[in-house]
């Protein structure tokens, strides 16, 4: 899958809300396709240094179409400079909104 980061700046990106209705929370939530990962899923991201995280999908975005994902960060450096990476996604617990 190929990973991109996201941050609430500006009011933009549902104003710090997810599509579930919950606040971002860094390190938790990140944005997916629902086609693809279903909503409330947690998903297991295995990045390319070897380092793993577990997020919750917990947001949509109009960019996030098929085998991507984005993650919030409120930190928008952070987001810039971690760019457009290729990850590996286990889904550990699937969601059940589509």
């Amino acid at each position: 899958m190929v990973a991109t980061w996201y941050d609430a700046a500006g009011g933009i990106n549902g104003n710090g809300i997810t599509a579930t209705g919950t606040p971002v929370k860094a390190g938790v939530t990140v944005a997916v396709d629902p086609n693809v990962i279903p909503l409330g899923s947690r998903v297991q991201v295995r990045f390319a240094d070897g380092t793993e995280h577990i997020y919750v999908a917990q947001d949509t975005g109009g960019a996030i179409v098929g085998n991507r994902l984005d993650i919030y960060d409120p930190d928008r450096v952070r987001c810039m400079k971690n760019g457009v990476q290729t990850v590996q996604v286990r889904v550990l617990t699937e969601g059940e909104q589509r």
